[in-house]
């Protein structure tokens, strides 16, 4: 058995079980993955790194059911996918309801296309706050680093919105930003990419390195990063889409049973 979290374990048990009515315990460590396709086996230290999950900060209400929203831009909403069914969002809300042997968590998706995490903060209110939901997976950061946003703006934006969230106790995961064949020519692309490891560290939440995971999946697949994107070369494929949706499933699931 390979520890992924304690912490992440209790948050996310807590609010995915409980609410579910599941179980009543939390294991303090999970088992090595052994569902992945072997298309998408990636490590969970290259997936995770040394999860950390966000801190309980006070008893979560209970209620009759869970709720996860997936809030984000482009990849969230599908951009890249030959069409939404193929988007990591749905990947991982079949996959999550595959190893949950048939039970369905509601599973909201507030992605918009070109969004910046300032953006995503004006609507969060109203896309997620609103919907009172128990778990919210954050994927942002791209168009930031894209449109050359301040770094401490983008890192003042990135912890408003984990603040607002955990104010109400909402479990936060966040994914970072893709990897894509022009990512080396942004300028400070990878500055970009730590901010978001220094804030989830910081602000304990568990990240889910995407970045990493393109990097490492492209010297796995015999196309490289070629396979991983979409024709823009920026968006990610089919195969991309399914192997974020898969982690996220896979890392949420060893958590709950």
């Amino acid at each position: 058995m390979r520890e992924v979290t304690k912490v992440f374990g209790s948050a996310i048990l807590f609010a995915l079980i409980v609410l579910s009515q599941l179980a009543t315990a939390v294991a303090e460590k999970v088992p090595t993955a052994t569902r992945q396709p072997a298309e998408c086996s990636v490590p969970d230290s290259v997936a995770w790194g040394e999860p950390i999950a966000d801190s309980v900060l006070g008893p979560l209400q209970h209620k009759k059911e869970p709720r996860i929203v997936a809030f984000g831009s482009s990849s969230t909403a599908g951009v890249g996918a030959s069409g939404p069914q193929n988007g990591y969002v749905a990947q991982f809300s079949r996959a999550l309801e595959t190893q949950m042997d048939g039970l369905r968590i509601p599973i909201i998706n507030a992605g918009v296309s070109g969004n910046t995490t300032a953006d995503m903060l004006r609507r969060l209110k109203h896309d997620v706050l609103d919907r009172k939901p128990t778990v919210v997976i954050w994927q942002t950061g791209t168009n930031d680093a894209l449109r050359q946003l301040p770094l401490d703006h983008f890192r003042r934006d990135l912890r408003r919105g984990i603040a607002d969230m955990k104010a109400r106790s909402i479990k936060v995961i966040l994914i970072d930003q893709q990897d894509f064949a022009g990512a080396a020519t942004v300028k400070n692309y990878s500055d970009y990419v730590s901010v978001m490891h220094e804030v989830a560290h910081q602000e304990n939440v568990t990240l889910l390195h995407r970045y990493r995971v393109m990097r490492y999946l492209a010297l796995q697949h015999r196309g490289g990063m070629n396979e991983l994107l979409a024709k823009d070369r920026l968006h990610m494929s089919d195969v991309a889409h399914k192997c974020v949706g898969e982690l996220l499933a896979d890392g949420i699931h060893r958590l709950i049973r």
